[in-house]
């Protein structure tokens, strides 16, 4: 009887160290995330600009690079949105920035995801989470519908196609375009967001369904 109580106790001590780890552990991570956002922030004008001050006034400014850094942010993207030489400045600027070694397989798809996240018209192009057969019949591959209907495609086949973006982790964007009869497409009952969560992180954020019963193809 004693063991058996042990070993009770010891089962929902280490059920209460679990569950407490799961709640603590996301927090913690999220507030260092954001810490060290605030330290690059800050520090990335800052630093300049706190030593000047540090050596002549003999005080700093805390967040005063995280303040700059945001006003840089507003008057590159005025620059680039109502500025026709400004906007071709920050291609040129970016296209040379690309062709760096090391740097040109980075920066792609660093930019891909920043695009999709912050561009509106770009995450209006993926419309709907799908279930696919590929790249070969009994393997199941997650993918974004583009486009319902390609006239071309569609009118070729003899049928309702779908044009269908298969994501390659990390970046959303990139991977191969498939084009499937519509009813080889079983929907998710995901959202597009939700969607890119399952893509990014390599399958291990799997969402629940908004709904009890299954949703497959129209």
């Amino acid at each position: 009887m004693p063991g058996k109580r042990i070993k009770k106790v010891g089962r929902g001590l280490r059920r209460y160290f679990f569950a407490g780890l799961v709640v603590l552990i996301p927090l913690i991570v999220t507030w260092q995330i954001l810490l060290t956002l605030f330290h690059v922030a800050d520090g990335f004008l800052g630093q300049f600009l706190n030593r000047y001050l540090q050596q002549t006034y003999g005080q700093t400014i805390p967040g005063l690079g995280l303040l700059l850094t945001v006003v840089l942010v507003f008057g590159v993207g005025a620059l680039v949105s109502s500025n026709i030489v400004g906007r071709r400045l920050i291609q040129w600027a970016e296209r040379s920035f690309a062709r760096l070694p090391l740097v040109r397989h980075i920066y792609p798809s660093v930019r891909q995801i920043a695009e999709f996240f912050f561009a509106k018209d770009h995450r209006v192009a993926f419309r709907k989470v799908v279930l696919v057969e590929y790249p070969s019949p009994g393997i199941w591959s997650i993918g974004f519908v583009t486009n319902e209907e390609p006239e071309a495609v569609s009118v070729t086949a003899g049928q309702r196609m779908y044009a269908i973006l298969i994501p390659t982790p990390p970046s959303p964007l990139s991977g191969p375009i498939i084009f499937l009869p519509e009813k080889q497409v079983t929907l998710l009952d995901i959202t597009v967001e939700e969607g890119l969560k399952l893509a990014m992180s390599g399958g291990v954020l799997v969402p629940k369904l908004h709904h009890k019963e299954h949703h497959g193809s129209p």
